[in-house]
């Protein structure tokens, strides 16, 4: 053989060989890693468009639960099925009844809206009466069985001799009430809910202390506007100092549950109490709740000085 047919075979060969490694790489092993890339990219979408899903799903869910703690921040009672305007009205005349009321109801509705699986109805409630039935109505409304947002209220002294042709007899002032009502299938029926033997407050205990103060502010017209918030929307909660009826909260006390809005504290004697930002204890008041930390913060008077207590699921205090 000679030397040039040898080199010819030689160098023939090695491209083969070349040539068979490339073709083994490219439609052996760069196939199988571009269909395991591939794979992976399908999956890796799939996994992108349910966390999108799941994206549009939270931010309905958040906007689901800001709305019912709008509908239940700081609030008694329980969501009624057959709740209307009829059913409203009826309930209201009922209770006013059962407490020898005398006040003169009036009940317009102005809008309804859903959410989820709840419907709210927005009513204005007006009319005049005594002032103290004015009190029972409103608390009847934001402690009763049947859960009602009271939004505002707006009383109006009656000044003697004015239209007492008109006037309802012992009435002392005019009101109204914006309030919203809800309406929810699985809930007990508002035909069947009555106001327990739970009395309201006495009057005289909403305005004890020094440290409380009217949140109603007559205007020229005589118009007392009342923003109602919770239980007591009748004054401002201020920090006063009264053991009377004021829970004991000391850094043994345990809490229990934490909102929010609101916190569930067990104390050193076993009563259980609840209570919401800017409720007074005895002694002071709880001036924070941090969900984040799960933390109540009250402000303590100790004699020498206000101190701050934490409680938390296990208790400490911060001087």
């Amino acid at each position: 053989m000679s030397y040039a047919v040898r080199n010819t075979i030689i160098i023939a060969a090695f491209w083969a060989l070349v040539l068979g490694a490339g073709f083994f790489y490219l439609y052996g092993h760069q196939d199988n890693m571009h269909e395991r890339l591939l794979k992976e990219k399908l999956q890796k979408f799939k996994k992108l468009t349910e966390l999108q899903e799941l994206e549009r799903d939270l931010a309905a869910l958040n906007d689901y639960y800001a709305r019912l703690q709008e509908i239940s921040q700081g609030k008694k009672g329980a969501i009624a099925s057959h709740e209307s305007p009829g059913e409203t009205y009826d309930y209201i005349l009922r209770e006013a009844k059962r407490g020898n009321s005398s006040l003169d109801v009036n009940l317009l509705f102005e809008k309804e809206d859903s959410l989820a699986s709840v419907l709210r109805r927005t009513y204005k409630l007006s009319g005049e009466g005594s002032f103290a039935d004015i009190y029972r109505l409103l608390w009847m409304l934001e402690n009763g069985p049947v859960y009602y947002d009271v939004k505002s209220l707006s009383i109006t002294r009656i000044e003697p001799g004015e239209n007492e042709e008109n006037k309802v007899s012992g009435a002392e002032a005019r009101y109204a009430i914006s309030l919203c009502g809800f309406n929810r299938n699985e809930g007990p029926n508002i035909a069947e809910m009555a106001v327990q033997s739970e009395a309201p407050r006495q009057l005289a205990t909403l305005v004890r202390g020094s440290g409380v103060k009217f949140a109603a502010q007559r205007t020229r017209q005589g118009t007392a506007k009342i923003p109602a918030t919770g239980q007591h929307a009748a004054v401002e909660r201020a920090p006063s100092i009264s053991r009377t009826g004021l829970p004991e909260i000391s850094p043994k006390s345990k809490v229990l549950a934490i909102t929010a809005f609101s916190v569930i504290i067990e104390n050193e004697k076993g009563k259980i109490v609840k209570l919401r930002k800017g409720d007074k204890v005895f002694g002071g008041y709880l001036r924070d709740i941090d969900t984040r930390s799960n933390q109540a913060v009250f402000e303590i008077e100790n004699g020498a000085g206000r101190e701050s207590l934490v409680l938390t699921v296990a208790s400490k205090k911060q001087k």
